[in-house]
């Protein structure tokens, strides 16, 4: 097994570098089954990741002078019973080729942390997608699945 960090964003398995992870950000629940670069994963390794919390960011009328962006205002939402929220997440391992097959740092453990779907009332005032929270009595969700 890998005795490398996981890289906090999937990375296909045939991908030729790491690089391609910074633009595979977030798949939404609708289509996550359709997209090339998350269809394996989303069949066979799909992870629950806990929070306390996640952030969605709200565009004010505050302009960036830096940027000429609009500011935004980060919100941590979290259950305000104190739980802890189960997130719907997908994990792949990139083999990196300009290594040994035998070296421990061949395979590198890559990961999306949040699946989104449509916002709830609550969440829909400061952002139209939300991370996908599973229910802890559907362990079902982790079972590998038949897609034709």
């Amino acid at each position: 097994m890998s005795s490398r960090s996981p890289v906090n964003r999937l990375v296909p398995f045939w991908a030729k570098d790491l690089k391609i992870g910074s633009k595979l950000v977030t798949p939404r629940a609708e289509t996550v089954h359709e997209k090339p670069s998350f269809r394996t994963p989303f069949k066979s390794r799909r992870a629950l990741i806990p929070v306390d919390a996640f952030y969605e960011w709200l565009a004010t009328d505050q302009v960036s002078e830096k940027t000429g962006n609009r500011v935004k205002q980060p919100f941590a939402l979290r259950p305000a019973d104190g739980s802890t929220l189960a997130l719907a997440g997908l994990y792949e391992f990139w083999r990196d080729k300009s290594l040994p097959d035998d070296d421990p740092n061949a395979l590198v453990p890559t990961y999306t942390i949040i699946i989104t779907t449509t916002a709830t009332d609550a969440v829909g005032r400061i952002h139209d997608r939300m991370p996908m929270a599973i229910a802890p009595a559907n362990p079902r969700l982790l079972q590998p699945l038949e897609l034709s």
